[in-house]
């Protein structure tokens, strides 16, 4: 990790050196990457903030979606899931301002750890449900590092329930049109 981690750096420093903030921010989000799938949540959530406040300053929408989900996971790792849930709303929020689908319905797997993890967890593994139905209707995929959060999160939220309700959710979850789903998931707590 610390290999690529000081290759990602050295990018960011050229990029610095060009003043070149969508280079900044493109290497930074690297750096976090590799720090969140590496453990080093504290170095990510650096990597992450700095991210964050360069593409907002730019306008990069799609960016500051990823970093608000990336910021995100760091809360839910940290137990903190009012922070999450908060993050995750701004980031649905944007994507669905946007009509991105894909993000759409990926964000609603990253959400639904949060939710789960705050006693919902029949609503968490729909959600679930739905994020994978949408993702394969468009022939697509989590990000390897997301991967790993939405895999976490559903083998915490199966932990909850047994196997003919995580079931019976899972299906009504794929049954539901992404957009229903994106209002399930800014729903009330």
């Amino acid at each position: 990790m610390e290999e690529a981690i000081l290759s990602a750096e050295e990018g960011l420093s050229l990029y610095r050196e060009l003043n070149h903030p969508t280079g900044i921010a493109q290497a930074l989000n690297v750096i976090g990457e590799i720090a969140r799938f590496g453990g080093d949540d504290t170095r990510a959530r650096r990597a992450y903030e700095e991210c964050l406040a360069i593409s907002q300053e730019t306008g990069e929408r799609r960016r500051i979606y990823f970093m608000l989900s990336n910021l995100a996971f760091i809360a839910q790792h940290e137990g903190d899931h009012q922070q999450a849930r908060n993050l995750f709303h701004q980031a649905i929020l944007l994507v669905r301002e946007t009509n991105f689908k894909l993000d759409m319905a990926a964000s609603l797997s990253f959400i639904a750890g949060t939710i789960s993890a705050t006693g919902q967890p029949e609503r968490a593994v729909r959600l679930h449900g739905a994020s994978e139905a949408a993702l394969e209707r468009m022939d697509a995929f989590h990000q390897p590092a997301d991967k790993l959060e939405v895999d976490r999160n559903i083998a915490a939220v199966r932990a909850q329930l047994d196997e003919a309700a995580f079931a019976a959710a899972w299906a009504e979850g794929q049954a539901t049109p992404l957009e229903q789903a994106v209002a399930n998931a800014l729903g009330p707590a």
